[in-house]
């Protein structure tokens, strides 16, 4: 893993920011958004904002297995709600963020 040292948003095809990516075509390399808002909360110290910096690599790790962009989401939900399940992280707070991730696409996961 890697951190990319970009100043300016980095956005997804639909103008989303993103707070990593994997180039598929490299090494296996997930590249984790120096200023993007998940890690910058996650160093400042332990909490949630680690299992969410942690549920957007396991998305990136299933681009580089070749999962499109709604099963790396679908992916990185099931993570999500598995540490909401065995209260890893708050679960007011987690469920909030779930439902968040799941407004991202149409399909069930």
């Amino acid at each position: 893993m890697a951190a990319s040292r970009r100043r300016r948003p980095v956005v997804d095809a639909r103008g989303r920011k993103v707070g990593a990516f994997a180039k598929t075509n490299g090494n296996g390399t997930v590249y984790l958004i120096e200023h993007g808002d998940l890690l910058r909360h996650a160093v400042k110290g332990p909490g949630i904002f680690d299992f969410a910096v942690a549920a957007i690599i396991w998305h990136e790790m299933a681009h580089l297995e070749g999962a499109d962009e709604t099963d790396a989401q679908c992916r990185e939900e099931t993570l999500w709600q598995e540490y909401v399940l065995e209260r890893r992280v708050d679960g007011a707070v987690g469920l909030q963020y779930l439902a968040l991730l799941r407004k991202r696409h149409a399909r069930e996961c």
